[in-house]
């Protein structure tokens, strides 16, 4: 029986496939993602610690880069932290858009159905 590997939090790990495939658009070896970095950091006087291993790892979801680095890996690519792979997707209630678009609906409705509710004045 294989055992899949957890995160801290007791969620599966994921490979960060969207930052693996930015690499690979450019054709770019993991040495060169390194090297791209420690240039990044170098122009704002930060001595990098990176190398090719961390970056397999973040891509293979063993690590998640630091914000350090998630905000070099952004600057790299030209993306942001959501179109990386760096942001949990957030989750809104559902909506449902037909209702909406009704007159008189309000997002505050619920509040508003209370007739016995009552706003002291100062």
């Amino acid at each position: 029986m294989k055992l899949e590997k957890q995160g801290k939090q007791g969620r599966q790990r994921q490979p960060n496939a969207r930052l693996r495939q930015q690499r690979l658009l450019r054709g770019w070896s993991l040495q060169r993602v390194v090297e791209e970095l420690c240039k990044l950091a170098a122009e704002e006087e930060r001595l990098p610690g990176v190398n090719e291993a961390m970056v397999s790892n973040w891509e293979n979801g063993r690590k998640k880069p630091s914000p350090f680095y998630q905000e070099r890996l952004c600057k790299l690519y030209r993306m942001s932290a959501a179109q990386l792979g760096f942001m949990e997707p957030l989750i809104f209630p559902s909506v449902n858009l037909l209702e909406v678009d009704q007159p008189g609906f309000s997002v505050f409705q619920p509040y508003a159905a209370c007739t016995d509710c009552s706003i002291s004045q100062f």
